[in-house]
Parts: structure tokens; C-alpha cells; sequence
């Protein structure tokens, strides 16, 4: 008969010894972290390649170096990349922060082990002014106004990508030109002013579509017809019509865009916080000491 554990105190003598029974825990395991349904789910499927990792190298019982020799198998992985290898890592960590503090397992064996390091080169990094150019020239003539409202909200708004595909139609109020919005790390709606380019997309967008209600911007895929669009599908649509014109970025290089654009023109950080909804000083500091370096 399978065993079965309660998400529980147990005593030590009731704890799984084999690694392979706490998998089909994970997902009640990682329930119990206060984060948001797609946070979970991404940390989740992150821990597949840990499964995978496990099964090859044969491995029942954590040891004391069970991470660091898991980071090493990432690190000699060539198929993926560096900020990929710290997602999957950050997701075991926190799967065994879970496990110990429910008291499924007597230690912690993520203590103690750093994520990889990211080279300046492969750091997110803004769009260059020839880019932009490409960008808006291009929008400027599209029929594809989902597309337009898209990137204008992530270059005009700053929006994160996990902000704009949660967006429904009612929260646009085109009279007041303003956006509610469900911020990052946030437990509540903030309302956000629109560039009036974004403004007139959107109005554009939503009676080309015939939207009245529901999300802002679904899937045309027979597959998921109508349902909201995943941020995997605004990265793969973003990312194809920036190969389309010759280069390759994520759509987090708007956000970095209207960040830097903010500290030029802006000399107080608490003043472009208020646009860019950063919770972190430190995280805008490094703008400006970007600009010094320049």
C-alpha cells in the first residue's frame, strides 16, 4: 500500500527517507506558501528538472551536498540559460525550506549554496535608441492592435508582464485615462495614469475586438480560444516581432527602458518609484549609478 504523510508535525521516526516520496507531496507542500497561484505553479514546474536530476544520479536519501552537486549538473547543462539554472534552483531551495519548516525533513539542505552568477553582458538591459525606433515606427502602420496595445503598455506604462496578462476590461477607464492594475508582491488594485498613446490604442484595441467584459487580451489559438493570454505566449509574440526587425530582447527591456527614461528626468528616487512601483530603493539606486559609470 502507498504511504501518505499529512502536511504535518510528524516525528522523526515517521519522516520519508526516500526523496521520491516527498514528489507527489510537492504541490500540497508548496501550497502553503503565501505567493500567487502562477508564482506557485512556475515553482512547480521548475522542480522537474530536480525530479529528472534525482532519477539519473539514482539518488533516495538528501546528503549534505545534494544541492551543490544538483547545481553542478545545472551548471554543466549548455541547453539553458544562466537566469533558467538560478529559476530551477531558486524552486528546489524553496522546496526544501518548505519541507523543513512543515517538519518533513530534519534540516534544511539548501543552506549555505548561491545561485550562479550572471556575467554584466547577460543582464536584462533596455532598448537601444535604433531599436525603439524600429519598434514604434513599425506599430505606427500595424494592423495588429493587440499587439500595439501590448508593447505600448510595457514601453508608455512600464507594466511587468505578469501585470498586463491579468488585466480585464473594466479595469481601463478610458474617461479618466487611468489602468488598475494588480501589482507585483501586491495584496491589492492600484490605479495607474495612461500616456494617451496607450490610451488611444487600448480604446482602438477593445472596439476592433468587440470586448466589452472579461480579460483584455486572450488567446485566437483554437486550443485556448478566449482564455487569457499565459505570459509565456506575450513572451513568444514579443519575441517574434522583435526577430522580425533584426534583433532580440524580453519584453522586460520596456520596463528597463521606462525606468532609465524616469531617472533622467527625474532627480528624486521616491518620485520614480511612484511611476515605476518599485518596493526597492536599492533596485532604482542602480540606475542611477549606471548613469555615473556613464
Amino acid at each position: 500500500m502507498k504511504k501518505t504523510y499529512r502536511l504535518e508535525r510528524l516525528s522523526t521516526s515517521q519522516l520519508p527517507t526516500n526523496l521520491s516520496e516527498f514528489i507527489p507531496l510537492s504541490r500540497r507542500i508548496l501550497e502553503s506558501l503565501d505567493v500567487r497561484d502562477d508564482t506557485r505553479n512556475q515553482y512547480q514546474r521548475d522542480l522537474t528538472p530536480f525530479i529528472k536530476f534525482l532519477d539519473i544520479m539514482k539518488i533516495e536519501t538528501p546528503y549534505s551536498n545534494l544541492m551543490l552537486d544538483y547545481k553542478t549538473y545545472l551548471r554543466n547543462r549548455v541547453d539553458i540559460k544562466t537566469t533558467t539554472k538560478n529559476r530551477y534552483l531558486i524552486s528546489v531551495r524553496i522546496f526544501f525550506q518548505q519541507l523543513y519548516r512543515l517538519e518533513l525533513l530534519s534540516k534544511d539542505y539548501s543552506v549555505g549554496v548561491k545561485g550562479f552568477k550572471i556575467s554584466s553582458g547577460l543582464k536584462k538591459r533596455g532598448l537601444k535608441d535604433s531599436e525603439l525606433e524600429l519598434v514604434l515606427n513599425d506599430l505606427d502602420t500595424t494592423n495588429d492592435l493587440r499587439l500595439k496595445s501590448i508593447i505600448y503598455l510595457f514601453y508608455f506604462q512600464g507594466l511587468r508582464i505578469g501585470e498586463l496578462n491579468k488585466l480585464q476590461v473594466k479595469d481601463f477607464n478610458s474617461d479618466d485615462m487611468t489602468l488598475q492594475i494588480y501589482g507585483k508582491s501586491r495584496d491589492d488594485y492600484e490605479v495607474i495614469n495612461l500616456h494617451p498613446s496607450s490610451v488611444e490604442t487600448l480604446n482602438e484595441y477593445l472596439k476592433s475586438e468587440k470586448l466589452k467584459s472579461g480579460y483584455m487580451f486572450v488567446s485566437r489559438s483554437n486550443n485556448s480560444l478566449n482564455k487569457p493570454l499565459t505570459t509565456r505566449s506575450i513572451r513568444r509574440m514579443v519575441d517574434s516581432f522583435h526577430r522580425s526587425l533584426g534583433f532580440v530582447l524580453n519584453p522586460h527591456s520596456y520596463r528597463k527602458t521606462f525606468t532609465t527614461k524616469l531617472v533622467k528626468s527625474l532627480p528624486n528616487l521616491m518620485d520614480v518609484m511612484k511611476f515605476t512601483r518599485h518596493r526597492s530603493v536599492q533596485m532604482i539606486q542602480t540606475y542611477y549609478d549606471s548613469m555615473e559609470k556613464e
